[in-house]
């Protein structure tokens, strides 16, 4: 079942806070911040059609779309994401939730993958995003535009085995040499 966001103040929210210190919490130039002020970019109901209408409420979708955004930036683990929603306040603010909320398990953002592979959500979802974002002006429009090489490289990886190495350790020695 779709799960929403609730927008009951608790004591612990992070807006009381921010009035009690007279100060915010993240910058207000950061993409935190930024992602916090967003909550009319990323709806839920973008994902509706992607979950059942029975059963456990779900993490709202547009908060883990969230967590995937900040994960690409702060470029951490599943688990470090998890880590983070629950400890570091800068994702908390980002994420709008309450202190005291732990946030999610790290399994569902797999799922929450897995979900939108499955009901061909990832790019529609991503561009009415950027055009939500494009439209309300936080990106030039002509930043959206990019051509992308989609092509796979098959190459040495970055671990390369025995045999390899002595290869082109060889290999130098001949080009030096010579």
């Amino acid at each position: 079942m779709l799960g929403h966001k609730n927008n009951q103040l608790k004591f612990t929210d992070i807006d009381i806070l921010q009035a009690w210190e007279q100060k915010p919490i993240v910058p207000e130039d950061s993409v935190y911040y930024g992602l916090s002020q967003a909550n009319e970019i990323f709806k839920d109901e973008l994902f509706a059609d992607a979950y059942s209408f029975s059963g456990r409420p779900s993490i709202p979708p547009s908060r883990l779309i969230k967590v995937l955004l900040l994960q690409f930036y702060d470029k951490v683990s599943d688990r470090e994401a998890e880590n983070r929603a629950r400890y570091d306040l800068r994702w908390k603010v980002a994420l709008g939730i309450y202190i005291a909320e732990s946030g999610f398990n790290y399994s569902a953002l797999s799922r929450f993958r897995a979900r939108l592979l499955l009901h061909k959500k990832e790019h529609i979802a991503f561009e009415e995003i950027l055009d939500a974002v494009i439209a309300k002006g936080l990106l030039p429009g002509n930043c959206a535009r990019q051509i992308m090489d989609s092509t796979y490289v098959l190459g040495a990886g970055a671990v390369q085995d025995t045999y390899t190495l002595i290869r082109m350790a060889i290999r130098k020695l001949q080009t030096t040499s010579g």
